[in-house]
C-alpha cells in the first residue's frame, strides 16, 4: 500500500508540473495581447487630432491592464501553488528524502510567498503612478517644472525599488530549484537503472538554468537600457518550460516503473516481501551440495564484477548497465 501511495504521489507531483507549464504559456499568450492591445492604443495616438484626450485614455486604458495583468498572475500562484503542494504530500510519503524535500518545500512556498507580496506591491505602484500621471495631464499648465521634475523622480524611485524587491522571490526560487536537482540527483543514484529517474534528474536541470538566466534578467532589469533584456527572458521561459515539462513527463513515467528497476546497493532496503525472506536464502544455500557451492564461488572468481571507469567503483552485480555509486553507463 505504501508503495502505492509513493507511486501516486510521484504522478500526482508530475502532472502538477506539467499543469504549471501549461499556466506559464496561458499567462504568456494573454500578456501578449494585452500587450499589443496597449501597442494599438500607441498608435491612436500618433494618428488622432486631439492628442491630449488620446493620451489621458491610454493611459485609462493602462489602467485597467494593470488590473487584468493581476488576474492573470493568479492562474500562476494557483499553478505554482499546487506543484508546490505535491512536493509536500510526496515528501510525507517518502522517508528516504523526506529531509531534501522538506527543505525544497519550504523554499519555494516561501518563494510563493514574496512573490504574491512583491506583485500586489507592483501592482499598486504601477496604479498610482498611473493615477498621478492623470493628474499631471489635467493639471499640467498650473505646475512648474520643479514639480514636473520631482514627479518624474519619484516614480523613477518607486520603479527602482520595486525592481530590486523582485531580486528576493527570484533567488527563493533559484535556492529552491536548487535543492530540487539535489533531489533528483539522489532519485537517479538509488534507482540508476531506471531511465526515467534519469530523465527527471535531466529535466531539473533545465529548471535550474532558467532559473538562474530569470535571476541574471532581474540584475539586468537594474541597468537602464540594458541589452539583450527582452531575448534572454524568452529563452529563460522556454528553458523553464522544458525543465517543467520533461521532469513533469519523467515523474509519471517513473510512477510506473519505480518499483521494475532497483540497483545493487538497494537490495538491502528492499521489502523482503518482493523477493524471499533471509531464512529461504539459508535454505537455498544449505540445500546445495560443497560442489555446487565451490562452483558458485568458482563463477564469482571468474566473473568479479565490472569496474566503473569515472569513479573506479567494483560492481556488486556483474550485468548491471550502469555504476552503483555514480550511475554512468557502463562498457
Amino acid at each position: 500500500m505504501a508503495n502505492n501511495n509513493l507511486s501516486l504521489n510521484f504522478q500526482k507531483l508530475g502532472k502538477s508540473m506539467k499543469i504549471y507549464a501549461w499556466g506559464i504559456i496561458l499567462l504568456q499568450v494573454l500578456s501578449f495581447i494585452l500587450g499589443l492591445i496597449l501597442g494599438l492604443s500607441l498608435v491612436n495616438m500618433t494618428i488622432t487630432n486631439n492628442p491630449e484626450q488620446s493620451i489621458y485614455n491610454f493611459i485609462e486604458s493602462s489602467k485597467n491592464i494593470v488590473i487584468y495583468s493581476g488576474v492573470l498572475v493568479i492562474i500562476i500562484y494557483i499553478s505554482f501553488g499546487n506543484f508546490i503542494k505535491e512536493i509536500f504530500n510526496l515528501k510525507k510519503n517518502n522517508n528516504e528524502f523526506s529531509d531534501i524535500l522538506n527543505k525544497t518545500f519550504l523554499i519555494l512556498l516561501i518563494g510563493l510567498i514574496c512573490q504574491i507580496i512583491v506583485d500586489i506591491i507592483s501592482l499598486i505602484i504601477s496604479y498610482r503612478t498611473l493615477i498621478e500621471l492623470q493628474a499631471v495631464l489635467s493639471s499640467f499648465s498650473t505646475m512648474n517644472e520643479t514639480e514636473i521634475t520631482q514627479l518624474i523622480n519619484g516614480i523613477n524611485t518607486s520603479n527602482f525599488l520595486n525592481r530590486i524587491i523582485i531580486l528576493i522571490p527570484l533567488g527563493l526560487v533559484l535556492y529552491g530549484y536548487f535543492t530540487f536537482k539535489q533531489f533528483g540527483n539522489k532519485l537517479k543514484l538509488s534507482n540508476f537503472e531506471n531511465p526515467n529517474s534519469i530523465n527527471v534528474d535531466n529535466g531539473m536541470k533545465f529548471l535550474l538554468l532558467g532559473s538562474i538566466i530569470n535571476l541574471f534578467v532581474g540584475f539586468l532589469n537594474l541597468i537602464p537600457d540594458a541589452p539583450l533584456l527582452g531575448l534572454l527572458g524568452f529563452i529563460s521561459i522556454i528553458i523553464t518550460l522544458i525543465g517543467l515539462f520533461k521532469t513533469g513527463i519523467g515523474f509519471v513515467s517513473y510512477s510506473r516503473t519505480g518499483q521494475l528497476y532497483k540497483s545493487p546497493n538497494m537490495y538491502s532496503s528492499q521489502d523482503t516481501s518482493q523477493n524471499f525472506s533471509s531464512q529461504d536464502q539459508m535454505g537455498y544455500y544449505n540445500q546445495n551440495s560443497p560442489q555446487e557451492l565451490s562452483g558458485i564461488s568458482a563463477n564469482n572468481t571468474e566473473n568479479p564484477g565490472k569496474i566503473c571507469h569515472i569513479c573506479g567503483t567494483k560492481q556488486i552485480d556483474s550485468i548491471s548497465k550502469y555504476c552503483s555509486n555514480c550511475g554512468t553507463p557502463l562498457d
